[in-house]
């Protein structure tokens, strides 16, 4: 089993900082989203050309692999392509740098108008990243979220897209679908998964809500899941969730009792 947690659970920190925290509490992986007042991944400052070898060194040496390097880019707002590319492009270019194997995107929203042409277009963007990501040996993962939740769904999108580097991360909490069932479905196309707990759809402490964490996680790890399972604290967006320092040591907690 392979523990992460991404950086939006602890945006005050430097990643030097989250990787003697990950060490600490017994975590094999960080997932990158911002770093302190920085999201955009080509500009974290631990990351540039000056300090990437030392910063990478520095997670080898302590055994911390960077799983994913998280954009922002949101490929359904049509009105925003070509920033939106832009900075996928960008994460495409930094991951490749770090050797970090994965590059987060989102699609979110569709109209009722036409789904299915909206959906051909999304992809059709997205294939066009895949296709600069491959040379560069990066994945690039559509998280589950929004109207891009069901298996139906993103089924539909792999088929447009077309594209061996293609792939999701499954948040749980967003996912609209039995867990069995989506995982059945979509579980050749998962490389990553988002875990968090809610209650009544508000974050609570992981394994304290209502979602079923301890059901899914079993379930995939039974079924040969291999990727990371990492923990997004959204404390970034939703500053009165309590402090990393108390919920990721619990996270671990919680996951080595699911997987004793």
């Amino acid at each position: 089993m392979k523990l992460a947690f991404s950086t939006l659970g602890c945006p005050e920190w430097t990643l030097e900082q989250a990787i003697d925290k990950a060490v600490e509490y017994g975590f094999q992986g960080i997932e990158i989203r911002g770093i302190r007042n920085e999201l955009n991944a080509e500009k974290i400052e631990e990351l540039n050309a000056a300090n990437r070898e030392s910063t990478l060194l520095n997670a080898k040496n302590n055994g911390i692999e960077f799983c994913c390097l998280g954009a922002s880019a949101s490929f359904h707002e049509k009105e925003k392509q070509q920033v939106n590319m832009q900075e996928a492009l960008a994460t495409v270019r930094q991951a490749s740098a770090c050797k970090i194997p994965y590059i987060r995107i989102f699609g979110n929203s569709l109209t009722q108008e036409d789904i299915n042409a909206q959906m051909k277009d999304i992809a059709s963007r997205i294939r066009i990243l895949c296709q600069e990501a491959q040379m560069q040996q990066v994945t690039v993962l559509l998280e589950v979220h929004g109207d891009f939740n069901t298996s139906e769904r993103i089924l539909r999108t792999a088929d447009f897209v077309a594209c061996d580097n293609f792939g999701i991360i499954w948040d749980i909490k967003h996912s609209r679908e039995d867990p069995h069932l989506f995982w059945k479905h979509t579980k050749h196309l998962i490389r990553h998964i988002h875990l968090k707990d809610s209650i009544n759809d508000d974050l609570c402490n992981f394994g304290e809500g209502t979602i079923g964490v301890e059901n899914i996680v079993r379930m995939t790890a039974n079924d040969g899941y291999e990727g990371f399972y990492s923990l997004e604290w959204e404390k970034r967006w939703h500053p009165q969730l309590r402090d990393a320092s108390e919920e990721f040591p619990h996270y671990v907690h919680i996951m080595n009792t699911i997987l004793c």
